[in-house]
């Protein structure tokens, strides 16, 4: 029995044709055919396994406001790195770049379609927003909160957990 609703697996279906039916000739759609199989079986795959993905991320601001840097990973169970990323991205605060982080991770997720994920994070107050454990009062968290929840719609099964700073030393490494 699969492990995610048949409606995030239609949409997952459904988006990963869509994204290919521009401008195709028979020849090309021949070939799509045959790489959206493999892709399907993939998410299909992935979906009934009941893996679940491991994911990291951190940022920084320094100062406070600063230049901010995130970065952070995605690993498997048996934790090889799938995925892994450490960009300067301007100036803000240390919030903004914790959020900038895990909206990043987010959607790095989706794009590795990822369906069942365990997402680590040393900031207490962006996983307390995003769960809805406290409430988001600035106009940047609010949009940053929002955000983020979108693209975790497209996660079918996900949490997100507070670990302490020193757990996430790996992830803090990359900024």
């Amino acid at each position: 029995m699969l492990n995610i609703s048949s409606k995030v697996l239609a949409e997952k279906i459904v988006d990963r044709v869509v994204q290919d039916l521009h401008d195709v000739n028979f020849e090309q759609s021949q070939k799509l055919l045959k790489r959206w199989r493999i892709d399907i079986q993939k998410i299909i795959s992935h979906a009934s396994s009941g893996v679940t993905y491991k994911a990291f991320f951190d940022g920084s601001a320094t100062p406070n406001p600063g230049e901010m840097v995130i970065g952070g990973y995605i690993e498997q169970p048996n934790q090889k790195r799938i995925y892994e990323y450490s960009y300067e991205i301007g100036y803000g605060t240390n919030n903004q770049s914790e959020y900038s982080s895990l909206l990043h991770l987010c959607h790095s997720i989706v794009a590795h379609q990822i369906l069942k994920v365990r997402i680590h994070g040393d900031s207490n107050l962006v996983i307390n927003q995003v769960n809805g454990a406290s409430r988001a009062k600035h106009p940047n968290m609010i949009f940053f909160r929002n955000e983020v929840r979108e693209v975790l719609k497209k996660i079918s099964d996900w949490n997100l957990v507070h670990i302490p700073r020193k757990q996430n030393k790996k992830a803090d490494y990359l900024t």
